[in-house]
């Protein structure tokens, strides 16, 4: 959790891209994560309990002169009671893409999820997605 918080505070976001021995390793991001600290405001559900994730989700930094700067979501985006927008949806899937899918196959992608009630089946967009 320390590396994404560290990685997101650098970067702006974090894509799969950065789950690599290089980017972890990097001496800024490591110098960040040896100065955050994760503590536990809501407690996860325990396994086999509800884990819709519907608790609230905060950050707070700390700065060094004690200012401190405090966000909170009281719902993810993208969960069924408060789904991704188009254009937040048409914003992550490029990113979160694997490397090996070539980019029109993103854009097919994400047209067919558009009309996914619509697709008789979903063996087309699996062969999408799929493809390296």
């Amino acid at each position: 959790m320390e590396y994404c918080v560290a990685r997101a505070l650098l970067d702006g976001r974090i894509t799969l891209r950065d789950f690599t021995d290089e980017r972890v390793n990097q001496p800024e991001i490591q110098g960040l994560v040896s100065r955050i600290k994760c503590v536990e405001s809501y407690p996860m559900a325990v396994m086999g309990a509800d884990s819709s994730g519907l608790n609230p989700q905060s950050v707070t930094l700390q700065m060094k002169d004690g200012r401190e700067y405090k966000r909170e979501t009281p719902l993810a985006a993208g969960l069924p009671v408060s789904p991704m927008t188009e254009s937040q949806l048409a914003a992550k899937i490029p990113r979160l893409r694997l490397p090996a899918l070539e980019h029109k196959a993103v854009e097919n992608s994400l047209s067919m999820l558009k009309g996914l009630r619509m697709l008789p089946d979903i063996k087309e967009l699996m062969q999408v997605i799929s493809r390296t």
